[in-house]
């Protein structure tokens, strides 16, 4: 009998151990990331650059698991993610045209639609696809505000690609916007006079009307609500890009 109250004493030693050490680490942790999350909003509101906060979390140099692991990371992470944020928000603002922000994301390593797979899951890829039903919604309010007028720094320049017009063109397609923003949106509209969209022969001769018909007014109806996978956005690529061979 001695020796059972010898065990549960031990036990409950033991508990009281773990229960007191634990929790202080809990507290610890949150405290430091409380102080951090404050210490975030002022590196945010006075512009400290990247390098100064990777410096001050003594993060500079590190990379792969060795920067991950470290016990600032979460820190520079919300700080890294908020100040990207922040920026967009800017950008929107702005009316900066999708593709500035796609390169500004790093995603134009993409250049093919038969590559959009690869990039499909990746944290910036989803990033893009918010700012740019965001920028759409914006675009056509201004449209419609303006009577017509397309803000000139929301027009589609001739170095986008085939990858971020393809991506662009079916996240319209996934909407429930009409025809004619459509047309807008994909600058497909009479030079110099922005409320006029393109119709007939001037439409189908467009550089960008393969995007329009094969993705928008071809797989429109069946992608409306569908969510985005790699079959599918395979399959959309291949319809722009017919000659080459997706993974």
């Amino acid at each position: 009998m001695r020796s059972l109250h010898v065990l549960i004493a031990m036990v409950a030693a033991l508990l009281v151990c773990f229960s007191a050490a634990e929790p202080s680490n809990v507290i610890t942790n949150q405290r430091r990331l409380l102080r951090g999350d404050n210490t975030v909003e002022w590196w945010l509101e006075t512009g400290r650059s990247d390098d100064y906060v990777m410096k001050k979390l003594k993060l500079n140099g590190l990379k792969g698991a060795a920067l991950t692991t470290h016990k600032n990371y979460q820190i520079y992470d919300r700080f890294a993610k908020k100040a990207l944020m922040n920026r967009l928000s800017k950008r929107l603002e702005d009316n900066t045209a999708t593709y500035s922000v796609w390169k500004e994301l790093g995603l134009d390593h993409v250049s093919k639609a038969s590559d959009l797979p690869k990039i499909m899951n990746s944290e910036n890829f989803k990033i893009y696809e918010k700012y740019v039903k965001a920028f759409d919604d914006r675009i056509i309010h201004l449209w419609r505000t303006w009577h017509g007028v397309v803000p000139q720094a929301a027009a589609i320049t001739r170095e986008v690609t085939e990858a971020e017009m393809t991506a662009r063109t079916f996240f319209l397609a996934q909407s429930k916007i009409k025809t004619n923003d459509a047309k807008v949106l994909l600058g497909l509209t009479v030079p110099g006079k922005s409320r006029f969209t393109l119709a007939g022969d001037a439409l189908e001769s467009h550089v960008d009307y393969k995007y329009f018909n094969k993705i928008f007014v071809e797989e429109g109806p069946s992608l409306k609500n569908q969510p985005l996978t790699l079959k599918l956005l395979a399959s959309i690529a291949e319809k722009i890009s017919p000659s080459s061979k997706t993974d």
